[in-house]
């Protein structure tokens, strides 16, 4: 995903000199954009987050968790033109090129998606791995029995994969020995767009007075 910027226009005989020089013009550009959108993930692209992931994430901060996201926004810059980019997959997802409002996921390979159920879940892939199969082989590892319960008075599997720890003997109250769900499944997921690889109204005049500090000092 990239976001550049090209300045045209201001060519001028008289600034020959200064325009064959234009590169620390388009480092401070691309310095300033790079710094409005690493700021406006920081202060929370709306709208906000589903209850499910608040209570995961324990929080309503969007676009951020583990921090790859703002890590991924880099900036460059040429004689012609400054450039934000990101190769992360929330920054394609959450600026498409079209005037869409949502986005649907669905599994490429897999039967389903695997949603993490607890902030419990994100504490055991901070542990484990971050992908759902390297959770659930780090639990069996470790003595947990890993399974798709039934569903209440049926025959058909719950969407959901839960955990329990081997060696109880028979029915305990202690906490450790409780089963727990570890990921809830889905089919399809529908994600509200958060866009933020863009400049608005004040930005651009930021970037204007950038140019014209350049142009007149």
């Amino acid at each position: 995903m990239n976001y550049r910027i090209r300045i045209a226009g201001r060519e001028n005989r008289n600034l020959s000199g200064r325009i064959a020089g234009r590169q620390p013009l388009m480092d401070r550009i691309a310095a300033a954009a790079h710094s409005v959108i690493v700021g406006r993930v920081k202060n929370g692209v709306k709208p906000g987050n589903a209850p499910l992931t608040r209570s995961v994430k324990k929080g309503d901060h969007t676009l951020m968790d583990n921090g790859r996201l703002i890590a991924s926004i880099r900036q460059s810059a040429s004689g012609t033109e400054a450039v934000i980019s990101s190769d992360h997959v929330a920054a394609v997802v959450n600026n498409p090129p079209d005037e869409r409002e949502y986005y649907e996921i669905e599994p490429k390979k897999a039967k389903w998606l695997t949603i993490p159920a607890s902030w419990n879940t994100r504490t055991l892939m901070r542990r484990y791995g971050f992908s759902p199969g390297e959770v659930l082989e780090g639990l069996r590892r470790d003595g947990y029995s890993v399974y798709r319960p039934m569903r209440k008075g049926s025959t058909v599997r719950a969407n959901v994969i839960m955990a329990k720890k081997k060696g109880s003997g028979k029915k305990t109250a202690a906490k450790k020995f409780q089963p727990f769900v570890v990921f809830i499944l889905s089919k399809k997921i529908r994600l509200p767009v958060r866009r933020f690889m863009y400049l608005d109204g004040a930005d651009m005049a930021l970037i204007e007075g950038i140019v014209e500090d350049f142009y007149t000092t």
